[in-house]
Parts: C-alpha cells; sequence; structure tokens
C-alpha cells in the first residue's frame, strides 16, 4: 500500500440524506426499483472488486449481507448506538432478560448455550431488534467510561462528540465516462465534526471497536477489512457536497476487551504509506468494472 500516483476524487453532487440517520433506514436505501439506479456502499464495491458475478448471486439469491453479526460486530454496534444515538438505545434493543426457564420448570441465568435463549433472540430479531444482555450491556458502559475518563483521550473525546453531527448520510454519484452510467455511491458517516471546529473541522470520524488496537495491528485491520476503502469513499461523498472540505479520515478506537484501551489513529493521504488514495484506487476499480458488467451483460468470475 505505497504511495502511487495521486487519484481526484471521482464523486459529484454529493447530497446529505439525514443526520442521527436510523440504521434501517441506511440498509434499507439500496435503489433499484421503479427504474432507478442500484445505491452501492462500501460492502457492495469491495465485494464487485473481489468477483464481480459472485456479488452479482449473492444479490440475486439475498445473501449480499452475513446472516448474523458476530460477537465483535454485536459489541460494536451497542457501543455506536450507546456513545452516538443513546436516544435510539430503544428503537434498536432489547434487553434479554436475566433468567429463564427451562422445559422441566427450572430457572436458570440467561446463556446463549440455551436453545430458549436462542430461539427469543430470534423472535426479537425477526422483528427487527437487536438484542442485549445485561452483561454486555455493562461492557459497553464500562468501554465508554474507560474513553471518557482516559487521560489522554478523555476531554477530546467529549469535546469531539458534543461538536459533531452523528450518523451522517451522505449520497454522491460517479459518472462513468467509458459507458454513461451514473451510479450513485453511499456512506454513513460515524462523526462529522463541525465545519469551524479549530481541531477537527476538516476531519471526518469512524467508532471503531478492536481486540488490539495498537499500531501494527490497526494497520493490518485497515487493510484485512477495507477500513482505507470506506476512508476514501467517506471522504469523496462529504467533499462532494458543495461547500465541504475535509482533507483526513481517523479512527476512535476502543478495544472490546477490559480494561478496554482506546486509541487515535488516522488515515493518510500521503507519505510512504497512503492508505486513502489506495482505497480510492480500489473503489474507482470496482466502479468501473460495475458499469462495465451493467453494460455488456458480462460479470465475471474470480
Amino acid at each position: 500500500m505505497r504511495t502511487i500516483d495521486s487519484l481526484k476524487s471521482p464523486l459529484v453532487n454529493g447530497k446529505v440524506i439525514r443526520v442521527d440517520t436510523p440504521i434501517k433506514q441506511y440498509l434499507d436505501s439500496k435503489g433499484g426499483e421503479n427504474g432507478e439506479p442500484r445505491i452501492l456502499a462500501r460492502s457492495d464495491l469491495c465485494s464487485i472488486y473481489a468477483c464481480p458475478h459472485k456479488w452479482l448471486r449473492a444479490g440475486t439469491m439475498g445473501k449480499l449481507e452475513p446472516d448474523r453479526p458476530t460477537p465483535s460486530m454485536d459489541f460494536g454496534s451497542l457501543v455506536d448506538c450507546l456513545l452516538l444515538q443513546p436516544a435510539r438505545f430503544v428503537e434498536y434493543y432489547l434487553r434479554a432478560p436475566r433468567t429463564y426457564e427451562t422445559k422441566k420448570g427450572e430457572v436458570k441465568d440467561w446463556t446463549w448455550k440455551s436453545s430458549t435463549c436462542r430461539e427469543w433472540r430470534d423472535e426479537q430479531e425477526a422483528k427487527g431488534f437487536m438484542v442485549c444482555t445485561e452483561e454486555k450491556l455493562a461492557e459497553a458502559y464500562a468501554a465508554l467510561a474507560e474513553l471518557m475518563e482516559n487521560p489522554k483521550y478523555g476531554e477530546q473525546t467529549k469535546r469531539l462528540i458534543a461538536n459533531s453531527e452523528h450518523q451522517v448520510f451522505v449520497i454522491a454519484e460517479y459518472h462513468d465516462e467509458e459507458t454513461g452510467l451514473v451510479v450513485p455511491v453511499k456512506c454513513l458517516t460515524d462523526i462529522v465534526p463541525a465545519p469551524d471546529d479549530p481541531e477537527f473541522g476538516k476531519c471526518l470520524f469512524d467508532l471503531k471497536t478492536a481486540c488490539d488496537a495498537s499500531p501494527r495491528e490497526w494497520a493490518r485491520a485497515v487493510a484485512g477489512n477495507n477500513y482505507h476503502v470506506q476512508a476514501a469513499i467517506n471522504l469523496d461523498c462529504h467533499n462532494a457536497v458543495a461547500g465541504t472540505e475535509r482533507i483526513e479520515f481517523r479512527h476512535l478506537i476502543i478495544e472490546n476487551t477490559a480494561p478496554w484501551e482506546p486509541a487515535f489513529r488516522f488515515l493518510s493521504s500521503g507519505g510512504e504509506v497512503d492508505f486513502v488514495n489506495a482505497g480510492r484506487a480500489k473503489y474507482l476499480a470496482a466502479l468501473r468494472t460495475y458499469c462495465r458488467c451493467m453494460t455488456t451483460g458480462e460479470w465475471p468470475s474470480y
């Protein structure tokens, strides 16, 4: 991921769709109906880059999203909600009971090892809720307390959160020169500081939870999870909105196990390692591939 020739942002005509966006609204905004073009997100573009035919078939089969989030994803979503959208907690979550009754009539502590507990969870998720246990809720609050009281990052984080908009939904357009197609591209940005913020006004932030926030491991996580592609898309979408200038994409990280060590990391747009430009090159290649496939009807495999 060393320096490559700098690429100009390919996105134009950006529009802020909503601030404090309900997660379901963002996920459901896929387009593709009544003659409208499909709206592509980072997950779509990374899948198209890897294997266009697999992405197409997965969409046909309704398999573009994983069946169930992993425990780490569950914890990250909970922390996101509590810090950035606390008023929506009761909209998103149901708290699991502390106990359950076995088929033999015994009362036991709640556990996902029990089929009774898992069935209850599946019923609630089918209704559109996420589920958290009291134990995980306490851990999420503990992690946030460690972040907010951290001697290095605490006060800085409080200022950042207070002087920012959260969960900002933006759509911009890619105009393909070869095919003439116009493709909408969307992003949801966790933390968008006020433009006049003297410290963070030209930044965008993403809140992440991680097993290991150390610099070396985080660099691996960025590449392995396509966070550099997310950085490029989010910066380019926001900068496509009239009057907007954002030049840095930063991560606010909390480790997902005690003692919940926090960290600030940023993805560079220059120097020996240029994560943002590499991410832009990847999603631009995916957009060009998508347009060719849409025009020719040919979706290559690996």
